[in-house]
C-alpha cells in the first residue's frame, strides 16, 4: 500500500515474480461510520500467445478471383486484435 493514498503498488523490478501477484483484489475501508468496498479487480500477467509451427502451402488463384483466407489466431490475454493487410502497390 502506498501510505495515506489507498493505492496498491506492485513493484517487480527488483527480482520479484509477477505471477506471485496474480489474483483478485478488493479495497475495503472501514471507520466508525461504516465500510466502503470497491469493485473487485483481477490481476493477471500478460503472456505472449503461442503461434503454431504449421507449414502452409501457397494458395494460387486467378487474378480478380475471390478468396477467403482462414485465420486461426492463438488465444492470449488480452485477446488479439486481428486485421488483414496487403503489400500491393497500385
Amino acid at each position: 500500500m502506498k501510505p495515506n493514498s489507498g493505492t496498491l503498488v506492485i513493484n517487480i523490478m527488483n527480482g520479484g515474480k509477477a505471477e506471485a501477484y496474480e489474483g483478485e483484489y478488493q479495497c475495503i475501508a472501514r471507520n466508525e461510520r461504516g465500510t466502503a468496498v470497491s469493485n473487485n479487480i483481477v490481476i493477471r500477467q500478460s503472456r505472449s500467445p503461442l503461434w503454431t509451427k504449421e507449414k502452409l502451402d501457397p494458395i494460387i488463384i486467378q487474378d480478380g478471383a475471390s478468396l477467403i483466407l482462414p485465420c486461426r489466431p492463438p488465444v492470449g490475454i488480452p485477446p488479439p486484435i486481428i486485421f488483414w493487410m496487403d503489400n500491393c502497390e497500385y
